[in-house]
């Protein structure tokens, strides 16, 4: 973030695009992690609710995230706007150093990851799981065309970091600890379909 804030990028929208798409890679690999350790290490019956505290860090702090980063950026300056990302990103992420994987679940991971692969892309319930997984059924995708979208209603840019930043922000990390909630109580296959629909 602080190079390509800092320096002037060759090739404008391609090189952009290619960092951004490293950037998403990347994102990918943390959420699995992130996802791993909640399996590890948390009970079944807490694990409904972690997953809401998690999506509401992941889409509300996001949300938020990106609004101090805007805000900065339009009173501030690119390379203001830089470090404050690098700190939001690296910073929350020391909060992990302290916990310990169980170490069979370390080996088993990494010892039969093919195996175990093949072995679910047998099973009846990934299918589903997958059916579920690509089903656009509340999946939010249209609020990242919102900003885009900002000209056509005349929004200033103070009024997009409020809605798009903050107020979204706040909405959808409290939507998310009430998903959490259901999903504690309800099968979260059926909370999935219901919430979406």
């Amino acid at each position: 973030l602080l190079v390509g804030m800092k320096l002037p990028l060759p090739g404008g929208l391609s090189v952009m695009t290619a960092v951004l798409t490293l950037g998403a890679l990347l994102n990918a690999f943390v959420s699995s992690a992130v996802g791993a350790l909640m399996a590890a290490t948390l009970r079944e019956t807490h694990r409904g609710m972690a997953s809401g505290w998690f999506q509401a860090g992941n889409v509300g702090g996001g949300a938020l995230g990106g609004g101090v980063i805007l805000a900065v950026l339009q009173h501030g300056s690119p390379v203001a706007a830089s470090i404050v990302a690098a700190a939001a990103v690296l910073l929350p992420a020391l909060a992990v150093l302290p916990l310990t994987e169980p170490e069979t679940v370390m080996r088993a991971t990494f010892r039969g990851l093919g195996a175990a692969l093949f072995a679910m892309v047998r099973e009846r319930r990934t299918h589903q799981a997958a059916m579920i997984f690509l089903s656009p059924l509340g999946a939010c995708a249209f609020a990242s065309l919102f900003t885009a979208l900002a000209n056509d209603y005349r929004a200033s840019p103070d009024f997009v970091t409020l809605v798009n930043g903050f107020g979204g922000g706040i909405v959808t990390a409290v939507g998310s600890i009430l998903g959490g909630l259901i999903c504690s109580r309800l099968e979260r296959r059926r909370a999935n379909i219901a919430v979406g629909a």
